[in-house]
């Protein structure tokens, strides 16, 4: 069965590889006996019956589980079973698909997870987000991380992850999966969130007040959302091709047609450059660096990650530029360096972002901090947390490339 479902039969049965000290099953002596077998019986009429029909297993000399040899005799007689049933195959061919997909939506936002779970861990032992106070504190870790993960989202883009679909700043290569053909550039993905971030953010902001009525601050923070919404919207219709055409209808209407040399599209129109997230993200750092806060150390926090934010959206906007006048002509990433420095903007921001919430702020005025301690942690760890990225995707593909070298000499 293991054949069916794509898997080789030592990857399935590891035990099953030959070893010096083992015998064939067909050559069994009877006096020979592992440590575990108490002498009291012979073979089971299982293990007789597969002796019979003179499977290729073997029996080590320190004890081979059962269940292994089993499997691997039920394997033999299944495989042709299955083989010669197409609809069966398909079934478990079906059933493999769908086992993977559900492993996949169960493993990957793992990551999002822990990084959830040690937010939480480190606001418990310290005893934050009392009462009211929890909403200052969700705000700042939420929208933080967000920023953070978008920085390693574009940080593993900028190191050629996402190659496969066209999102690693290079070429989509061609492919038979329908999946893969389906998937849109990462812009409108990036698009999409914004929209659905400022399409809920609207009701959010009037949590920490709710059931009183709404203050001046009130409207300036949903008028940020009024931001994500509006660029959401831009940055979909942007990417729709749909409406990339319609644009297209005064040159239509006089009777250009594709016939025309001059009607050929141009080779910027290959890959999306869609100025609406890095638009969106720029403006929150402009506008949050101007932020007036409570105090002083709480407005140079906000400052800090706000000038972070735009810096990382600046950098992004010269990828675009240098894309736009030479686009990417190989399907290998293009590494475009000024995406590195973005991401780490982002990375950063985002944790300076974190910390800029309240009760942060009081502890540090507590213990007489400055700027320049947020500064200094954040941009250390943050250069460590993208090291880490680096050894971990090089880990990767150095996995990927002994699976290759065992699947050629296989």
């Amino acid at each position: 069965m293991s054949r069916v479902l794509g898997i080789s039969h030592s990857e399935a049965l590891p035990y099953t590889k030959r070893m010096d000290d083992c015998i064939p099953l067909g050559d069994y002596d009877p006096e020979f006996r592992v440590s575990s077998d108490s002498g009291l019986a012979s073979l089971s009429p299982i293990e007789d019956d597969i002796a019979s029909d003179n499977v290729n297993l073997y029996s080590f000399s320190n004890g081979i589980p059962f269940e292994y040899r089993l499997m691997s005799w039920f394997e033999g007689k299944l495989s042709p079973f299955v083989a010669s049933r197409p609809w069966l195959n398909r079934i478990l061919t079906g059933f493999n698909r769908i086992s993977c997909i559900i492993c996949s939506l169960l493993t990957r936002p793992m990551l999002l997870l822990g990084a959830a779970h040690i937010l939480i861990m480190v606001s418990v032992l310290n005893g934050m987000g009392a009462g009211s106070k929890v909403f200052n504190l969700l705000a700042h870790l939420i929208k933080g991380s967000v920023f953070f993960y978008y920085g390693v989202f574009a940080f593993c883009k900028a190191l050629g992850c996402f190659a496969d679909w066209g999102w690693a700043w290079n070429i989509k290569p061609p492919s038979t999966s329908r999946f893969i053909n389906a998937i849109p550039s990462s812009e409108f993905v990036e698009a999409s969130l914004i929209l659905l971030y400022g399409s809920t953010n609207i009701f959010l902001e009037h949590l920490g007040g709710a059931g009183g009525a709404w203050s001046a601050m009130d409207l300036q923070h949903v008028s940020i959302a009024f931001l994500y919404l509006g660029c959401g919207i831009c940055g979909v219709l942007f990417e729709s091709k749909t409406a990339r055409n319609l644009f297209n209808f005064s040159l239509n209407s006089i009777g250009v047609h594709n016939g025309d040399a001059y009607a050929v599209a141009p080779v910027q129109y290959r890959h999306s450059f869609n100025p609406f997230p890095a638009f969106t993200v720029f403006w929150t750092g402009a506008l949050m660096s101007q932020h007036q806060q409570m105090t002083m150390l709480s407005t140079a926090i906000h400052m800090a990650w706000g000038y972070l934010l735009s810096a990382g959206a600046i950098l992004r906007f010269v990828t675009y530029s240098i894309l736009y006048i030479r686009p990417p002509e190989s399907y290998l990433p293009s590494r475009p360096i000024t995406e590195i420095l973005a991401s780490f903007c982002l990375i950063c921001g985002g944790m300076v972002f974190c910390l800029s919430n309240a009760q942060t702020v009081e502890a540090m005025l507590h213990m007489k901090l400055s700027i320049m301690f947020v500064l200094n942690v954040s941009v250390g760890i943050s250069i460590l947390f993208m090291a880490w990225l680096i050894i971990l995707l090089v880990i990767k593909g150095w996995g990927f490339k002994r699976a290759a070298i065992a699947a050629g000499s296989a």
